[in-house]
Parts: C-alpha cells; sequence; structure tokens
C-alpha cells in the first residue's frame, strides 16, 4: 500500500513504517549539536522511537492507503517492479537491516498538546543535508502494546511534521584539508555468484574522524556504481561485472566530503558452474513371481506416498548409508492371515561382498482427511495379517513393509541382491528380490549438514513412560536417540520448559549465588547425557548399526535460559510482573533495559555456571558435540493465566525488548567463555529468528548459530553476516509430512545447504502416541 496522500501515518511495532524526507539542504553547512523531529499525534502513544537512514531515491505517491503503481510501498521503492534492494528486497532490508546504515532509538516525549517530540541523532540531519539519505525511515518500538499510533502527516496543514536543529554555521577556513588515503580493495570470490563478482573495500581511515563514507566503483568500460556505508569496516559489494575497476571514497569527516584518489582494482570472477554429470544408467527392477491367485505384490520407493506406483528401476546409494524400499502387499478380497515376509541372504553380484544388516518394518498409517498416509514404521518380527486391525487408519486393501539395508563404508561397490519371500501358513505366496547399487561414494561419519529433530520433552515421556521408572524412560529415549543418529539427524531434547523449569536430570545441582553459584553434583546429569557425548550410546556394543558409530551427539541443549542458573523473581526489577496479560504487555514496554533490570548477580551467576560447564565438559573428554546456549521461552504462555515466566520473546523475537534481552544474554555468554582455552568444549549461543529482517545490528558479534526459516534465500545480509561475523545457519520449516511424498524431505536440506545453510531444522518432529490414532 502507498499513504503518500494520507493526512495520518500509522506507526506500529513491525507492521507500520513512517518513511519521510525533509528539506535538510539550509542547515548542510552547519556544525549540528542536537535534532528533535516533532509529529503530532492522534491515536496511541509512542514511548520509543527509531530512526534510520535510506540508502535509495525513492517516489511518495498520491494516494491513501492502497497500491499506486510508480510510488513507493514496503516492498517496491517505486512500485510495480522497483524494489528496495538490487536482490529485490523490502524497506527493511535496505534501512533497518541493511549493515552499512546509521540508525538510533530513543524516547518519545509526549506534550499536553498531543505534540511528539522525537530525539534524532545530529548525523542523521547531516546525512540528509549531504545527500547521503534520501529522507529517513521510523520505527515504533513498543509494538508488544499492539497500539495503533496515529500521527499527522504534511498533508494535515494546521499538524504538519517539522525538524528543530540547533547549531551553528560552521565558519569559514582557508587551511587546506589533507587529501584522504587511497582505500583498500580486494576481489571477493567468496561472495560473487554464478552471474557477478563482487570486490571488498576498506573504507576506514587511520587516524580520520569521518563519520560516513561513499564508496564508488567504476568497472572498465561502465557505469560508476556507489555505496554508501557509516561504518568504518570492509564492505562486500557484489553484483559487479568481474574485471579491472576504479575504486574511490568520499568521507565525510566535516560538513564536506574528502575525496581519496582512485585506486586500480579488480572485480572478482564470477563463481564456475558444477558441471552436470550423467546419471547412472538405471537396471530395471524385476516383478514379483506370484504362485497364488489373486495377491499383488510389488516395490515402491520410500519417497512416495502413492503406494500403488511401481519401483521401476533399483535405487543407488552411496556406502556409509541406508538403502531401503516399500513393498506393498495385496492380498485377495478379505485379507490375509497368518504371512511371513523371509529376508534371504543380501549378497553382491557376481560375489565379493554380503550385507547382514537387515531390517523389516510393518508400516503404520494415519488418517489424512479420508486417505490413509503411511507414517511409522514399526518393527516387524514373525507374522502379521492384513488388513492390521490394531491400525484403524490402515487400508483395508493393502499392507505395506519397509525393508531397509544397512551398507558400510567398506562395501564393495557393484549391484547387490536381496532375496524375499512372502507366505502364508508356510506356503509360498509370492517371491521377490531388491536389487540396488552400491556407488563408490563413501559418505562421512560426520554430519556436515546438520540434522536436527528439535523436541520439547523426552519422547519416553511422550510415549508415556515417567522418570519415576529411571531405567525404562532413559533406556527408550536412547533408542530414540540411535534411530535419529542412525539416520544422520540429531534428537535434541530441551532440557527446560515455558514455567521456567528444568527437567529431569536437565541440569546438574546447584549450590551458592552470584559468584559464589556452583554446580555441585554431576552425577544425575552425566549419567542420562554422558554416553550420548562420549558416542558409548552409539556403539557396537549398545546395538547400534549406521554411521558416527562411537561417535557422540553433534549438538546439544544445554540448561541455561532466564530462570536459571538464577531464577528470575529474586535478580530482576520490577518484579512481580502483572498477571493480567494486557496489563503484562504494557509493563513490558516500560522495562528498562536489560543491564539496569537484572543485578550483578544473576550475570556473575551465568557466567559463574557456564564457565564450570566448559570445564566440565573439557575435563570429561566431551568436546566433540556442539553445546548451544539458547534461550526458548516467549511471554505469549503468560496469556490465559498461563504458566509462562518469560518477559520476552526471546525465540523469535518481534521487537526491540526481545532482541535487547537477546543481546544481553549473548554478552553474558561471550563474557564467560572469553579467555578459555583452546581445545576445550565448543559453546555457541544459538538463536531461532523467524524474523531475520528485523535484528538490526543488536546481535552482531553475539551469535555463533541462527536458525532462520524459509526468509533464507531472501535475504542476501544473512549471508553478509556470515562472512563478516561468522555466524552458522540453519534453515528450520515445518515440511508437509501428510499427504504430500517425502521427496521435499530428502531435496530440503540440498536446498539449504545451496542457500548458504549447514543444517535443517524440521520442527516439531515428537508428539504423542495419541496422534498415531488420528
Amino acid at each position: 500500500l502507498n499513504n503518500g496522500g494520507g493526512s495520518r501515518a500509522r506507526i506500529k511495532g513491525n507492521e507500520h513504517y513512517y518513511l519521510f524526507d525533509f528539506n535538510a539542504v539550509p542547515v548542510a553547512g552547519w556544525e549540528i549539536i542536537s535534532a528533535t523531529l516533532h509529529l503530532k499525534q492522534v491515536t496511541g502513544r509512542i514511548r520509543r522511537a527509531a530512526i534510520c537512514t535510506v540508502p535509495v531515491e525513492w517516489v511518495e505517491g498520491t494516494a491513501a492507503s492502497k497500491p499506486q503503481d510508480g510510488a513507493c510501498s514496503f516492498l517496491h521503492r517505486i512500485a510495480p517492479d522497483k524494489p528496495w534492494t538490487p536482490g529485490g528486497g523490502n524497506i527493511l532490508d535496505a534501512t533497518f537491516n541493511n549493515p552499512l546504515m546509521l540508525w538510533s532509538a530513543g524516547p518519545a516525549t509526549f506534550g499536553a498538546d498531543g505534540w511528539l517530540s522525537i530525539p534524532l541523532d545530529p548525523r542523521l540531519v547531516k546525512a540528509a543535508a549531504m545527500g547521503l539519505s534520501h529522507g529517513l525511515l521510523m520505527s515504533e518500538e513498543t509494538g508488544q502494546t499492539f497500539v495503533n499510533h496515529d500521527v499527522f502527516t504534511r498533508e494535515q496543514s494546521s499538524a504538519r511534521p517539522w525538524i528543530e536543529v540547533t547549531g551553528a554555521r560552521r565558519p569559514t577556513t582557508t587551511t587546506m584539508t589533507p587529501p584522504r588515503p587511497a582505500p583498500s580493495a580486494r576481489p571477493a570470490p567468496e561472495a560473487a555468484d554464478f552471474d557477478s563478482g563482487a570486490l571488498e573495500v576498506d573504507p576506514s581511515w587511520k587516524g580520520g574522524t569521518a563519520w560516513a563514507h561513499r564508496i564508488t566503483v567504476t568497472p572498465k568500460g561502465g557505469k560508476p556504481i556507489a555505496r554508501v556505508t557509516y561504518h568504518d569496516r570492509p564492505i562486500t559489494i557484489t553484483g559487479l561485472p568481474p574485471g579491472a575497476c576504479k575504486v574511490t571514497v568520499e568521507s565525510f569527516a566535516t560538513g564536506r566530503a574528502i575525496s581519496s584518489s582512485p585506486v586500480e582494482a579488480v572485480i572478482s570472477p564470477a563463481q564456475s558452474r558444477p558441471a552436470i554429470t550423467a546419471a547412472p544408467k538405471a537396471t530395471p527392477l524385476g516383478p514379483w513371481e506370484v504362485s497364488e491367485s489373486g495377491w499383488k505384490v510389488h516395490f515402491a520407493s520410500p519417497a512416495t506416498l502413492d503406494a500403488q506406483t511401481p519401483l521401476a528401476d533399483a535405487p543407488w546409494t552411496a556406502r556409509n548409508a541406508w538403502v531401503a524400499a516399500q513393498v506393498v502387499i495385496t492380498p485377495p478380497s478379505g485379507g490375509g492371515k497368518a504371512l511371513t515376509m523371509k529376508l534371504g541372504e543380501c549378497a553382491r553380484e557376481g560375489g565379493g561382498g554380503k550385507l547382514p544388516e537387515v531390517k523389516l518394518y510393518r508400516v503404520w498409517s494415519v488418517m489424512h482427511g479420508k486417505k490413509a498416509i503411511p507414517e511409522v514404521a514399526v518393527p516387524l518380527e514373525g507374522a502379521f495379517d492384513v488388513p492390521w486391525t490394531a491400525n484403524r487408519a490402515a487400508s483395508m486393501g493393502e499392507q505395506s513393509l519397509l525393508v531397509e539395508v544397512w551398507v558400510p563404508a567398506d562395501a564393495t561397490p557393484g549391484v547387490y541382491h536381496l532375496p524375499l519371500s512372502l507366505t502364508q501358513d508356510g506356503e509360498p505366496v509370492a517371491a521377490g528380490s531388491f536389487n540396488f547399487h552400491i556407488a563408490p561414494a563413501v559418505l562421512s561419519d560426520r554430519f556436515h549438514i546438520v540434522g536436527d529433530m528439535n523436541t520439547y520433552g523426552s519422547p519416553a515421556r511422550a510415549m508415556g513412560l515417567t522418570p519415576d521408572t529411571p531405567q525404562p524412560y532413559m533406556a527408550m529415549e536412547r533408542e530414540y536417540y540411535r534411530l535419529a543418529h542412525a539416520h544422520r539427524m540429531t534428537l535434541n531434547v530441551l532440557p527446560y520448559n515455558q514455567a521456567g523449569q528444568t527437567q529431569w536430570r536437565g541440569a546438574p545441582v546447584l549450590t551458592g549465588s552470584g559468584t559464589d553459584a556452583r554446580a555441585t553434583d554431576w552425577t544425575d546429569w552425566d549419567h542420562r547425557w554422558g554416553p550420548l557425548l562420549s558416542g558409548e550410546a552409539f556403539s557396537a556394543a549398545s546395538g547400534y548399526v549406521g554411521p558416527g558409530t562411537g561417535i557422540g551427539l553433534h549438538h546439544i541443549y544445554l540448561p541455561f535460559h532466564e530462570n536459571w542458573p538464577a531464577p528470575l523473581e529474586r535478580h530482576f526489577t520490577p518484579w512481580p510482573p502483572p498477571k493480567d496479560y494486557g496489563a503484562f504487555l504494557a509493563w513490558s514496554a516500560e522495562l528498562p533495559a536489560p543491564e539496569k533490570s537484572f543485578d550483578i548477580d544473576f550475570a556473575a551467576a551465568w557466567k559463574a555456571v557456564l564457565g564450570q560447564f566448559a570445564a566440565h565438559l573439557t575435563e570429561k573428554g566431551w568436546t566433540e558435540t556442539h553445546y548451544q546456549v539458547y534461550l526458548n521461552n516467549k511471554y505469549y504462555f503468560r496469556d490465559k493465566g498461563g504458566r509462562g515466566i518469560s518477559l520476552w520473546l526471546l525465540d523469535e523475537p518481534m521487537f526491540s525488548g526481545d532482541f535487547a534481552a537477546l543481546a544481553w544474554f549473548g554478552q553474558l555468554t561471550r563474557d564467560a567463555l572469553a579467555g578459555l582455552p583452546a581445545g576445550g568444549a565448543h559453546i555457541d549461543f544459538r538463536i531461532d529468528l523467524s524474523r531475520p529482517g528485523y535484528q538490526r545490528d543488536w546481535l552482531d558479534g553475539l551469535v555463533q548459530l541462527n536458525v532462520v526459516p524459509g526468509q533464507l534465500q531472501e535475504q542476501g545480509a544473512l549471508m553478509d553476516r556470515h562472512r563478516a561475523m561468522g555466524e552458522s545457519y540453519w534453515n528450520y520449516a515445518m515440511p508437509a509430512s501428510f499427504g504430500r511424498d517425502n521427496a521435499p524431505w530428502a531435496a530440503w536440506p540440498v536446498m539449504s545447504l545451496g542457500w548458504g545453510a549447514v543444517g535443517t531444522l524440521p520442527w516439531q518432529t515428537i508428539a504423542s502416541d495419541g496422534d498415531l490414532d488420528t
């Protein structure tokens, strides 16, 4: 929508932003001491506002909250086809979430006459005066109240916004300004794509006092391309034609630009496209031989939900991996009883290898609307009937089995055959052979593309067990860990809940407070988690078969959150929060910054206990696992008298206070781990960020793992952060598990890797046994 002609503008959290321009030329030569934006409020009351520079030109438009071609909107600087960034980004990608921009925030003063006074960083006005910023963008920072804040625009003649500037015209001087040194520039092949190159330019000026820089890159024979930055750090410019270029930098150290001499540079070449290799020649998969009239048996791919479509060709597999197929059995009318599927010896065609590890499962179906969808593989031993009467969703007409063969790393490549025979009461019904190719490739024992099976409680509890019987509980939990590990996934159980309670053996026993906080008893914690971290739980002796034998979990949550190792109620001011949810939201909007709300004992306990965790894990030798400090809780769970303890949205943050809290916890974590010896436990500060376009620079340098949703492929700024700060990315989503084939699950990690992620997180992976009947 465009609201260029409206007499009112709404400014509301992350829903409505206020874009405005003004004539700052009269103060271009001033030394500006202060600046204030004055707006007359119609409804609501803005408590805190943030203002950001705007790097590109836009067209105001004349509409009143409706689409208008030729004018700006949230998605376009000029609709319908000119986005705010070269990569197709929205206005936030160009402004608040652009790491080159300048923004500041502060409290808004509300006058008795309805006028708001919002302080502006003087550099914001300077940027507009010097032509570096095309107006400014304003955000309301306490959006958790969901209040509609409306202000009058210049179309309301009696209440036009205005900017008050204090300062003085800079006296004219004849002193020659020393020339700006030439910048350094280098090719940046790591940022190139398949069609264009990239260049890194360092605009910093040692000894200079510049508050902004304008970098101009002129490719040989091409047009100049300019970028403005308000920071003294290298920037990467992408989308450039490869080859020679000239680079100049104008630095704004005063009210005028001081230009460098041009420097010769080379833009990196585009990345080479990988060669496309021909797929291996397929071998037809032979049909089953049926010896009893009326029976039908065929193979189907595990990737399809349409079990009636036969698997035509023998599949290929790498080594150190599982290969599988469905066996679909359709008995004569009325079904069949006392059926047995017998497995022969899986051997290489022509000799030279046998594969002894073969697993057989019966597939349990779950209803999706009126259709039964195969969902759970249940280990099959002995005889079975069709239909499976215990499975209420099972189709009366067929039963699917899953055959899974383990292909070890030392298997000899070639074609393998697994004979199968179906009998009824000992008499043959059908016979077939699962044939597959083993390729020379060997997959690593290390899980380089992470698959995270995030869950909020132990699967043992989900299946009806309780810690009242610790051994059965832990035994079932370990089976789930082994199942995930065998398929290159990592089960990741959050050890605390929304009420701020650590779960069974989720944390060591603590004593003391502040700097004296101590983890005094690790016995139960080590007993539950130690074998998973050492790799003992994934040993052959434990019955484990799969990749990564003897290797511990890739990653695991630590128990640190806003209520552990120190409770909120003892260390946070003001306390307690209101119980009414609406009152709580208004109360939270007025909270001081976290560093002013938490006492020093909370921070001291966090750092002390985290340091002890690092020391304990290192001492035990559990240093291969990535340990995650992750704050999951949300204040949504306070609604309707709920059990939530959090004062912020720490998972999927939305508003400035949420990001400020995460940044504070991230700083505590960094401080706790600073100075620890190299080679010890690897501890990451992780965030789950559903709206990466809102993060600005709050979390710069504090995050090691950033878990983001589908916007990953749309957010070029994320890869800039990866290159500049080393953040790693996972992609989280809820792929459709019902009614669609499994092929998207297989493609998703590959696509995510192409987008720059090193892992995927399917949310959510563990429910309860009641869901098997729905």
